[in-house]
């Protein structure tokens, strides 16, 4: 019998009651080790500064705005502000253990309960009218992750805790939580339908078990709970193939992994190791999945849904490379100058942060990245021209199709990094709102079509969403360079006239920093057609020299070269296009073939330059 099946689970819970790895308030001698550290004092700053601000509202109005205006923010900025200062009156008052910060911690978690629901207005679908019902209990991404922080917290603070709001806070996450994960069968996110299984499994199984293993005292009813979140994970763990990558990108890796790791990690402390979903013989590979994909330090490929600055909480890299023995992963986390600051992720990722990282640094050795490497489940491809210069010239690119998660129209769409900053970029994620998600208005947001990555068009045609992707993708390895080669031709409606597109994008080390090639080769079935190739790029874009450009960035330069007497060059500049990470101008550069042909053929060579 599995360690996972509900029977086998429940006798295991009867036979183990190990601790928790973390210390509840009273622990104070495993608090006071950390209250003097860089991390302890930010905490407390932080709470301290807090205690001046009154809990934030949350009134009709704002839950409201997403349905009249399409905006998130108004409602789930003060969602997640009251939840973090949950967790840093709570850590604060375990690193102190003075009370100072208990009364505060009672406000912010009873104004929690008193919410009408914990799930964000943008996940809201079920409550037609705009408005939650109290009657209908939903579990989102939002909703198991403040039932996992308020657990967590009641775990912390234990007795210090009024027990009036224990016995609320208990209440509510059986009826928004526990109840609903046992009862329902048909969220989406667990499957079962048309949607595809993604990182919202990992958190909403998650988040719901942990707080069951925290609160619930049933034993064979949190057997059935863990049953069910085990179950899930594991469908999840599924889809990643055996090159250990998702097409979701590094945010939405770290996402999902973390509450793997944060269910895992609790689950086989309660249970002594006898149930350790940790031991799943895909997490190691999974777990090097940001190794693979960072083009410089604290810099990632920042394909799909992933915002430009993203990089992986580096206390969660920590943990899984102590796990899984992958000093890489640490040497990742150390890369970051901000590594020893308190994360910007959720209340359960700020607790980790203080016991996550290892008690002392040590020095790691130099683990020189890859020349070159495929991930051929997903298709990307990630080649440096010297693995020994962390700042040196990188080559990102990606296959795949339009119909992944998180998906955008850029199958052949590739990055160009130097000297740290990506001159030929991907865009990574819109600002979300109600029109990101939204399939009549999701691949009109310039980061999810075509047009907004660096892939060609052709007769006038973009890429469109579906199945549609490369035909073949396969890495070339040569003496002095390494070619990432695709047909791009399912990507394209039959419209574009399209037999055959092959990309070929190679980097190239025959000089001292290296070069890029791009050979974009089209034929057409019966008309001539015309084929452009898109750049974009968030660098100042000149041209220089007839058949050049250059692309400035801050810290180097990238040049253009290309054939002026056959393509016709066009320069457009895009004012505050509304990024995951702010507004920025980015510019779109094409280069587009003069005369319609039956067989057409793009060259540039991109050289970088101090």
């Amino acid at each position: 019998m599995s360690p996972f099946e509900q029977a086998q689970l429940a006798a295991t819970l009867r036979a183990t009651r190990e601790p928790f790895p973390f210390p509840a308030r009273a622990e104070r001698a495993r608090w006071s080790a950390r209250a003097g550290t860089p991390l302890g004092h930010e905490i407390c700053a932080r709470a301290e500064a807090e205690l001046t601000e009154p809990t934030p509202p949350l009134p009709a109005s704002a839950f409201l705005a997403f349905q009249r205006s399409g905006a998130r923010e108004p409602f789930e900025k003060p969602h997640v502000r009251r939840r973090t200062r949950l967790i840093l009156f709570a850590l604060a008052e375990c690193l102190q253990g003075q009370g100072r910060f208990l009364d505060a911690a009672l406000n912010e978690l009873w104004a929690i309960c008193e919410e009408s629901s914990w799930v964000v207005p943008a996940h809201a679908a079920e409550y037609p009218l705009g408005l939650p019902d109290p009657e209908v209990p939903l579990i989102d991404l939002y909703s198991a992750i403040t039932a996992a922080t308020v657990a967590e917290v009641d775990y912390l603070l234990g007795d210090a805790l009024h027990p009036a709001v224990r016995a609320r806070l208990r209440a509510e996450v059986e009826r928004r939580s526990t109840r609903p994960f046992l009862s329902r069968d048909d969220y989406p996110w667990l499957g079962y339908g048309p949607k595809p299984i993604n990182n919202w499994m990992p958190v909403c199984a998650g988040g719901t078990a942990i707080a069951a293993l925290y609160l619930e005292h049933d034993l064979d009813r949190l057997a059935a709970v863990l049953a069910r979140a085990l179950a899930g994970i594991e469908r999840y763990l599924a889809t990643f193939g055996d090159d250990g990558g998702t097409p979701e990108g590094i945010g939405y890796w770290e996402k999902g992994i973390f509450f793997v790791a944060a269910f895992g990690e609790l689950l086989a402390a309660r249970t002594a190791g006898h149930v350790d979903l940790l031991a799943h013989p895909r997490m190691p590979r999974i777990a090097r999945f940001p190794a693979r994909v960072a083009l410089s330090p604290g810099v990632y490929a920042p394909f799909s849904d992933t915002g430009l600055d993203r990089r992986p909480q580096p206390a969660l890299l920590h943990f899984l490379a102590r796990r899984y023995g992958l000093p890489e992963l640490a040497a990742l986390a150390d890369e970051d100058p901000t590594a020893r600051a308190l994360t910007r992720r959720g209340p359960a990722e700020k607790l980790r942060d203080l016991f996550w990282y290892p008690d002392r640094q040590e020095p790691l050795p130099q683990a020189r990245p890859p020349a070159a490497d495929l991930l051929a489940d997903i298709q990307w491809f990630v080649a440096r021209a010297n693995p020994a210069n962390p700042n040196g010239l990188v080559l990102a690119a990606k296959g795949g199709h339009n119909a992944e998660p998180h998906n955008q129209n850029d199958v052949g769409s590739f990055v160009i990094h130097w000297r740290g900053e990506s001159l030929l970029a991907d865009l990574g994620a819109m600002r979300y709102t109600r029109d990101t998600f939204r399939g009549a208005t999701r691949y009109t947001l310039l980061a999810n079509r075509s047009l907004g990555h660096s892939v060609p068009l052709v007769n006038n045609h973009e890429q469109v969403a579906g199945p549609g992707g490369a035909r073949w993708a396969r890495w070339e390895h040569a003496p002095t360079s390494e070619t990432f080669a695709l047909d791009l031709a399912p990507a394209y409606p039959p419209a574009a006239g399209l037999a055959m597109l092959e990309r070929r994008i190679t980097l190239c080390r025959d000089t001292p920093d290296g070069a890029v090639e791009l050979c974009d080769c089209a034929r057409f079935h019966a008309d001539p057609g015309r084929l452009a190739s898109v750049l974009i790029s968030l660098a100042c874009v000149r041209p220089d020299a007839p058949g050049q450009l250059i692309l400035e960035g801050e810290r180097g330069r990238l040049l253009i070269v290309f054939d002026a007497a056959e393509l016709e060059l066009c320069i457009e500049t895009l004012r505050d296009v509304d990024l995951r990470d702010g507004p920025r101008t980015v510019t779109r550069v094409t280069l587009a073939h003069r005369v319609p042909a039956h067989e057409l053929a793009i060259a540039l060579r991109f050289l970088p330059l101090a």
